[in-house]
């Protein structure tokens, strides 16, 4: 088991500062926005602050002996973790003492300390109680992105046995202004068992982002921790939000229609543009927008039960009523019932088509009405009892290669990045055929549950490799005709945006990233103060409001092609020698030197008032990114406000002006985004002059 980041330094750190600093902290921490859900936080007393840190230095203090007797005493980290988070949860409120929204917050914190002392004496003598207790509780798992320890809460039935399969309801919370580590973990930290029958997982999401980037990786995260320990059946995995919440299920339930066994997603939002009142977009945002935009991905509630929800007088009804509209403009049919909007007759039992109702709420505003919440209940039980394990027939739409599955069917390739790809695949059992049609795919990957004689592929009968039965099926699509298995290299192409090598930018911060600061000698000083500017906004804004603190490291102590996880390289080609190694590598996409700047053949800029940025396949390590001088695209601006403003700014690429101010919230000179083979390409690129 190996010893986690230190995730103490902060807290030892304010654990030693005098009570007079730390309320004048208090003070200086007071942000104005929309997040701020008190005009002033509750300073704690001296005596408050005294307790804290007295608790919060001894649980420390056994965790540290913990660890020494780790090897012995054969403590799994996942046990580890369950203490570790109730120590990283007081530390960051300490960090951010903003976060003391009330005087609640000092009883939260000391019984959160509690809880942690508690476990940490039950694993001293080598018990874990909690592993079997049932009721509401917490729980923690290690974080790839950041090696940040996250926190998550479940609700077990009492009768729950560890060997029984259960149903398991994955809940995202709403948003909450006074969302912390500590005040999740003592919601958590109930032991009455719950009225029903089945688990519940609730995600903290790294707190209020809608489960985007770092956010949504956390649902996934906490689910593959709780799918390790506890009994659960895979094909009655329903994921449910409301709000903020609602928000996260459009999102995730219609880009991963396949892992769920049912999405329950009222009120939130399913569009940017409107939702958000955005005016004059520029091209590349639009086109940015296409990855997150529930309302494009309609379609796949064609693959999962869906029920949509808002009250007859909330403003986020309409995050539903996109949806089902879509769904009408694709040629479903809806029928009127009362308030309601149900489709003209649902599919029978264990044949293939749309399984979706949208709920309104008579007379409600914001919150989940009861009797819809009955119909929404039943209907997911009738589901889930009725659904066929595998679909004979999947509608499947997709604009980036991020969301590119759905069961037994994997996009492999697109002909256009952020344009709209579907396929239709049906499986006719009477010929054991399996036929599809496609629009923008290039490639495809299928493992059909069923033995199938043939496959009919947009008119065309490829013949099919002989597979061992666990082998998927691949083609490939080659000046028009398609063709069994993928080529490896294509017409000599170095690289293929596929998933999780698709960009933007903030897709480098979905998993584990390094950060690389220069030693060297800069270029030119204003370029340099841009790039270290750009690095400590990430340094800041990541551990607030992602709730992770970045790992770095210089540049002569690492090389790209040994540290293994994505590269965020700040500096130029004379401070950083990473970025001078990597020039060489990928001369179409960037030539950067004393006298010329050109990003994606745009330019040339003057390399002395502009700094480029943007994100690429390391040469030297495919598998994962290297990014030029950019954390993510937004910031504090957009993480006060509406959740719907955290979308790419930058696209794969961009050169910022560094004439007077800050680089944060600056359009660009140039942005844009490479093409399928992480080449430049005029149609994907625009100007912000």
């Amino acid at each position: 088991m190996n010893r986690p980041a230190d995730q103490g330094t902060a807290g030892k750190r304010l654990l030693a500062l005098p009570g007079s600093v730390f309320l004048l902290l208090c003070v200086l921490a007071g942000f104005p926005g929309r997040w701020a859900s008190a005009a002033d936080p509750y300073v704690p007393t001296e005596k408050e602050l005294g307790k804290i840190r007295g608790k919060l230095e001894k649980l420390r203090g056994r965790l540290d002996k913990l660890w020494k007797k780790a090897a012995v005493i054969r403590i799994p980290e996942d046990r580890f973790l369950d203490v570790e988070v109730y120590a990283k949860a007081t530390e960051w409120l300490l960090r951010y003492p903003e976060e003391f929204y009330d005087k609640s917050y000092v009883a939260k914190a000391l019984k959160v300390l509690d809880t942690g002392l508690e476990r940490a004496a039950a694993l001293e003598e080598g018990k874990a109680p909690w592993l079997k207790a049932t009721g509401r509780l917490a729980r923690a798992y290690r974080s790839k992105i950041d090696e940040s320890v996250q926190p998550y809460g479940l609700v077990i039935p009492k009768d729950y046995d560890g060997k029984t399969p259960l149903r398991l309801d994955l809940v995202l919370h709403g948003r909450n202004g006074r969302l912390s580590e500590v005040s999740f973990l003592a919601k958590h930290d109930s032991r009455q068992p719950p009225a029903r029958k089945h688990l519940e997982l609730h995600v903290f999401g790294r707190t209020n982002n809608a489960y985007r980037w770092a956010g949504e990786v956390d649902v996934y995260e906490a689910l593959a921790s709780v799918e390790r320990q506890y009994r659960i059946d895979p094909a009655r995995i329903v994921l449910r939000g409301f709000s903020m919440g609602g928000a996260g299920a459009w999102h995730i339930g219609l880009h991963d229609p396949g892992r769920w066994g049912a999405v329950e997603a009222g009120a939130g939002f399913s569009d940017t543009i409107k939702y958000a009142r955005l005016k004059e977009v520029p091209r590349h945002h639009r086109k940015a927008l296409h990855i997150y935009d529930a309302v494009d991905y309609s379609l796949n509630a064609f693959n999962v039960p869906t029920i949509g929800y808002g009250g007859e007088i909330d403003k986020q009804l309409q995050a539903s009523v996109n949806i089902r509209e879509a769904l009408q403009a694709g040629g479903f049919q809806f029928n009127k019932d009362g308030l309601n909007w149900k489709l003209d007759g649902l599919p029978s039992d264990g044949a293939a088509g749309l399984r979706a109702v949208f709920l309104v709420g008579p007379k409600s505003g914001h919150r989940f009405h009861p009797e819809s919440r009955k119909i929404s209940a039943a209907f997911i039980r009738k589901q889930l009892e009725t659904r066929p394990a595998e679909p004979e027939e999947l509608r499947f739409v997709t604009y980036t290669m991020r969301y590119n599955r759905c069961r037994w069917l994997q996009i492999k390739g697109l002909k256009e990045h952020l344009a709209r790809a579907e396929v239709r695949a049906v499986y006719k059992r009477e010929k054991g055929r399996l036929v599809l049609s496609t629009k923008n795919i290039s490639r495809l990957s299928l493992s059909p549950p069923w033995k199938i004689s043939g496959i009919e592929l947009d008119g065309q009968r490829p013949k099919l490799k002989k597979v061992s039965g666990t082998e998927p099926l691949t083609f490939q699509l080659v000046e028009g005709r398609w063709l069994p298995g993928l080529l490896t290299n294509p017409g000599g192409r170095s690289f293929e945006k596929n998933r999780g090598l698709q960009g933007p930018i903030d897709d480098a911060f979905m998993g584990s990233f390094l950060c690389v600061r220069p030693t060297g000698k800069p270029m030119h000083p204003r370029a340099h103060a841009g790039a270290l500017e750009e690095l400590e906004r990430l340094e800041k804004e990541f551990p607030k409001w992602l709730r992770g603190d970045i790992r770095t490291i210089e540049d002569r102590k690492t090389r790209l092609g040994k540290a293994g996880t994505h590269l965020i390289l700040f500096g130029d080609p004379g401070s950083n020698s990473l970025i001078a190694e990597l020039l060489a590598e990928i001369p179409a996409a960037l030539e950067w030197d004393s006298d010329k700047l050109k990003v994606a053949g745009a330019g040339p800029f003057d390399p002395g008032s502009h700094l480029p940025m943007l994100i690429y396949p390391n040469p030297k390590d495919p598998e994962h990114y290297v990014v030029i001088n950019s954390g993510h695209s937004f910031g504090e601006r957009e993480f006060r406000g509406t959740n719907a403003y955290l979308f790419p700014r930058r696209g794969d690429y961009a050169v910022i002006s560094l004439e007077g101010g800050k680089i944060y919230g600056r359009k660009a000179k140039t942005s844009g985004f490479f093409d399928e083979n992480w080449q430049p390409s005029a149609d994907l690129s625009g100007s912000e002059q």
